[in-house]
């Protein structure tokens, strides 16, 4: 779990801030419920930081989406299509499942198993 901070998440034990989250550390990423903006997101002061709309979903989700995309990795959206659309991220592109936790739990399983959705982007 990947939150805006550390501690628990309805109830759940967060394994990672969005401040020290890395693209690297994920084979793929599924967003539940959006990613409104923290209290410490500073797009002004974070060069790294995505450049998407960062008005509906923080700019360090942001970032994470783009770059998990760009890798060809698999990505989820359960009520998240804001975050993907901040990004950039098409809800119907290739290696991308959007619906219900149900659907998207599977569709993921099946989608790591190829690694990566490698007809994502043209040769």
């Amino acid at each position: 779990i990947v939150a805006p901070h550390g501690g628990k998440v309805s109830g759940c034990t967060v394994a990672e801030g969005y401040a020290a989250a890395a693209s690297v550390q994920f084979d793929a990423l599924v967003v539940v419920g959006g990613a409104p903006p923290a209290p410490d997101a500073m797009v002004h002061a974070d060069a790294k930081a995505g450049t998407g709309d960062s008005s509906t979903t923080d700019p360090r989700v942001v970032k994470l989406l783009q770059e998990v995309w760009r890798h060809s990795k698999a990505i989820g959206s359960i009520d998240a299509g804001a975050a993907l659309a901040a990004a950039g991220v098409p809800t119907d592109g290739l290696g991308v499942s959007a619906g219900a936790a149900a659907e998207v739990g599977a569709d993921i399983l099946t989608l790591l198993e190829a690694h990566r959705s490698w007809g994502r982007f043209d040769a």
